[in-house]
């Protein structure tokens, strides 16, 4: 393949039907130009309609593996959740759209049988993404909800700024895909983009992301440490860690630190009491039609016209029950189960899942680019892994 290298660190694959992977890197690279404030791609669609394009002009066979037969099955049971929604006399559009794009994403992602250069690139590109948002989070310093919250987040083009706890959420694997890199092979530069985003993630004040962020981390050093060399390598990148995180201490306003610190709050505060209130609400909703669901409309309108209370659930397993009912719940969590079996001896690969999964069951994720994307990143990067029968090297 025929490619150029910029700084001796980025390989940039230069062939035509590498287009493809292009569009996927400006996709995460321009993220933050996303008007969605929610990270959902019903407004941010440009990247990856090109990709399916690209995939189908200079794909001429495509496969029909076990992965690609499975996701066809979740497509035509969407079709079922927007007939299910017609039959109700609306449906929403957006909701649609958004996961057929993601779908037909994920279907020809695993057709490119990308190499291990072009998947470098990707994840190059996907750190890269996460590092400027944060560089944005630390400089504007955009207080949501205002009168000194101290959740900070960064304004976009439409004028208003992404919610703090979906700011957040996308840092969640790119930041557990660094800490890897970092611990098999140490650099100056991996341990800058870690720690800005470590600190970005801290100034949105997140407990879920940072939760999440915390448990991908632990998942790959349990699967990294083995031997005392090892072993010496993750103390000194700990205590890296740690000194980086109290100098970044005396930056972060106190009150964000605060509510990230106080254990106690996680459980108790007014934010996770009206969460647990979220959930309750969901699942009382979902209750009413359980098998089937309401089809592709919002959480919103669903739970109002169930309950007449305008919340939502803030969790996206819940919202997917809403959505696709228990039919189609259990579709996507067979899909996840099989993914997970797949890829369990590969600890970076079930961290990036189980951080995203994780960080997913406190917002409402259903249509989000930091859902969807690290599995479909963890799905290529498996199909890569049972092609060339070696595990994938994060080096």
């Amino acid at each position: 393949m025929r490619s150029f290298t910029l700084k001796n660190s980025i390989t940039i694959p230069t062939e035509a039907n590498k287009l493809t992977l292009v569009m996927l890197a400006l996709n995460s690279i321009f993220v933050f130009f996303n008007p969605d404030m929610f990270m959902g791609i019903a407004d941010y669609f440009c990247f990856l309609v090109l990709f399916i394009i690209f995939s189908v002009l200079t794909k001429k066979t495509f496969a029909l593996t076990h992965e690609i037969r499975y996701l066809i099955v979740l497509l035509f049971y969407m079709f079922i959740a927007l007939a299910v929604a017609g039959l109700q006399g609306f449906f929403s559009s957006g909701y649609f759209l958004s996961y057929l794009i993601y779908l037909l994403v994920f279907i020809l992602a695993l057709n490119q049988h990308y190499l291990k250069e072009d998947i470098d690139f990707l994840l190059d590109m996907y750190i890269l993404s996460a590092v400027i948002i944060a560089v944005l989070i630390i400089v504007q310093r955009y207080d949501y909800y205002g009168s000194g919250s101290e959740r900070h987040t960064i304004k976009i083009l439409s004028h208003d700024a992404f919610d703090p706890n979906f700011l957040a959420a996308y840092l969640v694997v790119p930041a557990v895909l660094v800490f890897s890199r970092m611990l098999r092979n140490f650099k100056a530069g991996r341990l800058i983009a870690l720690l800005l985003i470590v600190a970005g993630t801290l100034y949105t004040s997140s407990r879920g992301a940072a939760v999440s962020m915390a448990l991908g981390m632990a998942i790959v050093v349990f699967g990294f440490c083995k031997g005392r060399k090892k072993a010496r390598r993750i103390l000194t990148i700990v205590l890296i860690l740690g000194s980086g995180i109290l100098l970044a201490k005396e930056f972060i306003p106190g009150n964000a630190l605060i509510r990230l610190l106080n254990f106690k709050a996680y459980t108790t505060d007014g934010s996770n009491s009206k969460r647990f209130l979220d959930w309750q609400y969901g699942l009382q909703a979902y209750i009413r039609r359980p098998l089937f669901g309401y089809g592709l409309m919002g959480e919103l309108t669903i739970i109002k016209g169930a309950l007449n209370v305008e919340y939502i659930s803030h969790n996206t397993f819940i919202a997917f029950l809403l959505q696709f009912g228990a039919v189609g719940f259990l579709l996507i969590l067979a899909g996840l189960a099989d993914l997970l079996w797949r890829i369990r001896r590969n600890a970076t690969l079930v961290a990036c899942l189980l951080s995203a999964l994780a960080v997913s069951f406190f917002v409402s994720a259903e249509v989000t680019l930091f859902f969807w994307m690290p599995i479909i990143y963890v799905t290529v990067i498996s199909a890569y892994e049972k092609q060339n029968g070696c595990m994938f090297d994060f080096g």
